[in-house]
């Protein structure tokens, strides 16, 4: 078993055992500005460090939760399938707002991703905790990294999800820029 796979499924049994559902950082009107901003860390192709475990098991989601409630996913416009999130993101393109917590509104962890299928459709997926369970966890981290960094947690999604995006989009994690160097 693969290194990630066994750190996914720690994770994930954490997740499960000792994580009661929290209220959502989206809740917090104002999260900007609370804290003297600080610079990000940096990790690998100058993405956030903070994110780097979430991309990761983003991109291994099918062994961490049951995938099965969501893929294979189909275009209702064009009939195209998508087999798996990582097949999701790399043949479609994000929409403006790729992840949107509907905690509040759903009264559990509840996540809908927005991409566009190559035919313009719009297509969402959505994530509770039974299919990614560390959800709860992922939107902590988004509000705790709005609040360090002074930024607006609409701002922290998107670069989460364009760097998420660039991550899985490489298939290995390594930078897409220097793989030719």
């Amino acid at each position: 078993m693969s290194a990630l796979l066994t750190e996914a499924r720690t994770i994930v049994a954490g997740e499960r055992s000792s994580e009661t559902p929290a209220k959502s950082p989206t809740s917090t009107p104002e999260l900007a500005g609370a804290k003297e901003a600080r610079p990000v860390e940096k990790g690998a192709c100058g993405s956030n460090s903070h994110f780097l475990e979430y991309f990761r098991l983003f991109a291994e989601i099918h062994a961490i939760g049951d995938m099965s409630k969501v893929f294979p996913k189909e275009c209702r416009v064009c009939g195209r399938t998508f087999g798996s999130f990582a097949e999701f993101i790399r043949a479609t393109q994000p929409k403006g707002h790729v992840f949107e917590d509907c905690q509040e509104v759903m009264d559990r962890p509840f996540t809908m991703v927005y991409r566009h299928c190559s035919c313009s459709n719009t297509l969402v997926v959505t994530l509770t905790a039974d299919i990614f369970p560390p959800l709860v966890r992922f939107w902590s981290m988004l509000g705790q990294e709005a609040e360090q960094s002074g930024k607006p947690l609409s701002e922290v999604v998107r670069d989460f999800s364009a760097q998420c995006d660039r991550y899985i989009l490489n298939g290995d994690g390594s930078c897409p820029e220097k793989a030719g160097s």
